[in-house]
């Protein structure tokens, strides 16, 4: 079967991401709010010996970019994904949802019958009006970020609720969930997809929104509603009552292994579709596509069709996403295409064996060389100028731009990769984000180490960062790690015309000057707000008039 690969699609400026697996006719995943494909992973590995699986990441979650509806309904994220899976050329396929997946495959069978075969209806929600007013008002707390970091306690203490009571916001005796809770890593696999939803609620409120009982009328496709007996919306087959051809109705029970198997059996005599062979979403597409640059590898692209310089490829620090860049991109893609890069084990790139700054480099160049890029211009910022630095050893030519590049000395991160039942593998995420503004290095904690602040702290920078370190894979932060040991070694010199965009008052400013001040490198130094603003103009090669250049 092999390793799940990158599958993206961008349809009307929206880029839509699923892993696709196996091979045989073509069926379709959908998860639940507000996860992702990956919790797909366990049934699509089951299915992949029979079928070409395509795992996809809703809108709005995992990678896959959101709805431009404020308050998007069902039918809204049914109609995205007929269309996107209709580009990928995706015809006479079966679906199969669970819980908001549900409701989404419904929609998706019954306003598009001439795209889907069928669906497997995997815990169909069927609330109450009663319900769902309550669940709108008490199920989407509010997590944006605070200094204290009092969100992050809050939603780990809502992931931990969600495996023991449902509502989880409703714990008590009869809202307990009567089986184990699941183990530490799916704890950590929840934290992370509500973290880098786009808005996590989104799902949820359109799917309680959604009469279940009327949402089925209309179906012609076969339509097999299933659920297992510890699925908390087992209770919700009971509230449908008798159901006529072309819907079904069937329980099961807690046998993983035979749910997965039934499912297959259905699939076989709904899914009559090739696989496509096409690979769609590479660069050229809508400003900030997701593409696939390498099997393993994603970026955003972002391309206006203006060539005025050679290509541009952005590396973000560690642990950083491409999403960092957006605002460099977009400004820079008015006069070359620009490429950010999503590292492997970053977001939703796939997780390297070997997190070593070698393998990773090897990767990226082969990665940059099977894309037919040819010259390239480098930018990384912090411990991702170190990876473009060893990037332009691999493929001569072009320039390099070095954004607050990582302290003179080597130091260590201050990140945990396991996390922990009590949360604190968070917390330690929240404080090394926030003193990575306030120190250099992160964990100094030193008055001789402090950076300078500008008028107010910025709570999204800090959260960014947040959210990538707790998104990062142990073979990201063991790369960090090893880059950051090698800052001692900053090269002297370099081959390659060179640009700093240093921040302003750092302590070790004059240090860095010195180890990259080659004779073809030029440095500016800007406040912490100001940092993209210079990096603009050092990549534009505009003149410094300012006087802030060392």
């Amino acid at each position: 079967m092999g390793d799940p690969i990158h599958q993206t699609v961008t349809v009307a400026g929206r880029s839509l991401h699923c892993l696709r697996l196996g091979s045989g006719p073509s069926v379709v995943l959908l998860h639940e709010s507000p996860r992702s494909s990956a919790v797909l992973l366990p049934l699509a590995n089951a299915l992949a010996n029979r079928f070409t699986v395509f795992a996809v990441d809703t809108p709005g979650y995992g990678a896959s970019d959101p709805l431009p509806e404020s308050r998007p309904t069902i039918d809204d994220f049914a109609d995205a994904i007929a269309a996107s899976l209709q580009a990928l050329g995706l015809t006479g396929f079966a679906v199969y949802g669970t819980h908001t997946g549900a409701t989404i495959a419904a929609s998706l069978v019954r306003r598009h019958p001439g795209l889907v075969s069928g669906a497997v209806l995997d815990g169909y929600p069927v609330f109450t009006r009663a319900e769902q007013d309550l669940n709108a008002y008490h199920y989407f707390p509010n997590f944006e970020p605070r200094w204290d970091g009092s969100h992050v306690a809050a939603l780990w203490s809502r992931v931990r609720d969600q495996y023991s009571f449902f509502p989880w916001w409703q714990p008590g005796r009869d809202s307990r969930i009567p089986r184990d809770p699941p183990a530490l890593a799916n704890h950590h696999a929840a934290v992370r997809d509500i973290l880098s939803a786009a808005d996590y609620a989104a799902g949820y409120n359109a799917a309680f929104r959604t009469d279940g009982r009327a949402a089925l009328a209309g179906i012609t496709r076969p339509a097999h509603l299933i659920c297992r007996e510890d699925d908390t919306l087992f209770p919700h087959l009971g509230r449908l009552g008798a159901v006529a051809s072309p819907l079904t109705i069937e329980r099961m029970g807690v046998d993983r292994a035979a749910w997965a198997a039934r499912i297959g059996t259905v699939f076989a005599q709904l899914a009559n579709a090739a696989p496509p062979l096409q690979q769609a979403g590479q660069p050229g597409k809508p400003e900030g596509a997701l593409t696939v640059l390498a099997p393993g590898l994603l970026a955003r692209a972002y391309d206006t069709g203006v060539r005025a310089a050679p290509p541009l490829v952005l590396l973000p620090d560690l642990p950083g996403q491409a999403r960092d860049w957006a605002d460099l991109a977009r400004r820079e893609a008015r006069r070359r295409p620009v490429l950010a890069l999503e590292l492997p084990g970053a977001g939703r790139s796939l997780a390297m064996l070997d997190g070593s700054p070698a393998a990773m480099t090897t990767f990226l160049a082969q990665a940059l060389d099977a894309a037919g890029l040819g010259t390239i211009d480098l930018a990384g910022a912090g411990l991702g100028g170190l990876l473009a630095q060893r990037l332009a050893q691999a493929r001569p030519g072009g320039r390099v731009l070095l954004l607050d590049p990582p302290p003179a000395r080597s130091f260590v991160p201050a990140l945990p990769s396991e996390p922990d039942w009590h949360g604190g593998f968070l917390m330690a995420h929240w404080y090394e984000a926030r003193e990575a503004m306030l120190f250099r290095p992160a964990n100094s904690r030193r008055s001789a180490d402090a950076r300078s602040l500008g008028p107010g702290i910025d709570l999204a920078a800090i959260q960014r960062r947040f959210v990538a370190g707790v998104c990062a894979a142990p073979e990201l932060i063991a790369l960090g790690t090893a880059l950051a040991g090698e800052a001692a070694i900053w090269p002297e010199h370099t081959d390659r015309s060179t640009d700093v965009v240093l921040h302003e008052g750092d302590p070790d400013n004059a240090c860095l000057a010195s180890r990259l001040g080659a004779a073809r490198a030029q440095f500016r130094k800007a406040p912490l707000d100001g940092l993209i603003d210079a990096a603009a103009i050092l990549l534009g090669h505009g003149n410094h008039t300012d006087g802030s250049d060392e």
